[in-house]
């Protein structure tokens, strides 16, 4: 779906967020309804079917925001060793822990998380450089399942490591001579 970049839909598209998040502490992602999410976003269901099709649209959009945020994070690094790429990756999350615990206690919600996940790197990493070769897309796939599988063991062991430590333990897995990330 085309998204607006008209500031009220932009708020309206975050409130809806918002409610959603506020629902899902109370029942699951499966249980909650449109009209349940326009109520708590004090919004009318128009407003609603005018910025999504659907509640997994919001989660959709939600995503959304999280590459973009993350591809600005990738964008200030100076240095680009697997370790410090690895740290801001755990550092990144570390700062969602609250969408991640979520995710851990709702099946449907995890399910859409791990699909998200899937295309969540490779779709950062066209989104800055363009083009990427061959080669490097391959990369990009083995390292992102790799990276993904972490931190959803990372998330099923209650985030006991600090990225630091993650970022450690990840990069000693990886031949640091060769470049898995395209320039940004």
């Amino acid at each position: 779906m085309e998204r607006s970049t008209h500031t009220l839909a932009v708020k309206s598209q975050n409130w809806f967020v918002e409610a959603l998040f506020q629902l899902i502490q109370q029942k699951t992602f499966e249980e909650i309804t449109i009209s349940e999410l326009c109520k708590k976003a004090n919004l009318d269901r128009r407003t609603f079917y005018r910025n999504f099709k659907d509640k997994n649209d919001v989660l959709l959009f939600y995503f959304s925001t999280l590459e973009a945020e993350y591809l600005a994070v990738l964008k200030r690094i100076q240095e680009r060793t697997f370790y410090t790429l690895a740290k801001v990756y755990f550092e990144f999350w570390t700062c969602h822990l609250e969408f991640l615990k979520t995710a851990q206690r709702d099946q449907s919600l995890f399910a859409m998380l791990i699909q998200m996940l899937n295309s969540f790197m490779p779709s950062v990493y066209a989104k800055a450089s363009g083009s990427i070769s061959k080669e490097l897309q391959y990369n990009i796939s083995f390292v992102t399942g790799g990276f993904h599988n972490v931190l959803i063991h990372w998330i099923s062991s209650g985030f006991q490591e600090a990225p630091e430590e993650m970022a450690a333990i990840i990069s000693k897995m990886f031949d640091n001579t060769i470049s898995y990330w395209p320039d940004i």
